[in-house]
Formats: structure tokens, C-alpha cells, sequence
């Protein structure tokens, strides 16, 4: 798994959700007026893992941003009109909630090593 592979599963996940805690390995969501099925793979669980874990641990507001965002599916600009943050400061923690659901998927061992180095410090 990739860094750009879990940014990308980010964005459709509010859709595949229900699939993945199903357990189904494929969901068919509606991308651009078409249905399109969507593989999901096999370290979906650990997002909705890390997801939940990262919102327990921090305070009200990313555990909101975290719900809104990738539980509800709720587009940014509505989060934003919602919470008491600006955007840069929203984009920052959305930011830091990716950086730290990687970091647990780096525990888990769902990414290599090779992947790790290629990250530009």
C-alpha cells in the first residue's frame, strides 16, 4: 500500500463503508452518473480501525472532522461552514489525520519497507 493508494481509498470511503464492514470485497458506487465497482482491499478494516481509534484519542473537533469527513461523507465546504475552524486550519488537521491513519497502517504491516523510503524527508 501506498501513501497516494490510501488518499485515494480516502476519498471514496464515506461510499464503500457499509461494504467494508461487511466484509464484501467489492462495492459498487456511482462515480460520474455510471456505476463503478470498486475493489476493496484487504487493509480497508484497518482504516475504519485507525479512523475510529484516531477520533478517541484526540479532542471534539478532529473526532468531528473525522465523523463528517470519512464516516458521513460530508463534503469539506460543509464541514467547514459547520465547525469553528478556517480552512487552512481545517485542511492542516485533515492533513495530520492522513499522516497519522498511515502511521498506523505502517504498524499494522500493511506497508513496505521500500515504500516507507521512498518518502522524501
Amino acid at each position: 500500500m501506498t501513501k497516494y493508494r490510501l488518499k485515494e481509498f480516502l476519498l471514496i470511503y464515506p461510499k464503500v463503508r457499509k461494504t467494508v464492514l461487511q466484509g464484501k470485497e467489492i462495492a459498487v458506487i456511482e462515480k460520474y452518473r455510471r456505476k463503478k465497482e470498486i475493489e476493496i482491499p484487504e487493509w480497508a478494516k484497518a482504516v475504519e480501525a485507525g479512523l475510529k481509534s484516531i477520533a478517541s484519542a484526540e479532542d471534539g473537533l478532529i473526532a468531528e472532522i473525522i465523523e463528517m469527513s470519512y464516516f458521513q461523507g460530508l463534503k469539506d465546504r460543509e464541514i467547514i461552514v459547520k465547525l469553528p475552524v478556517s480552512d487552512s486550519g481545517f485542511y492542516r488537521i485533515k492533513k495530520g489525520i492522513e499522516e497519522k491513519l498511515y502511521e498506523l497502517l505502517i504498524d499494522c504491516g500493511f506497508v513496505e519497507t521500500e515504500e516507507i523510503l521512498k518518502n522524501k524527508i
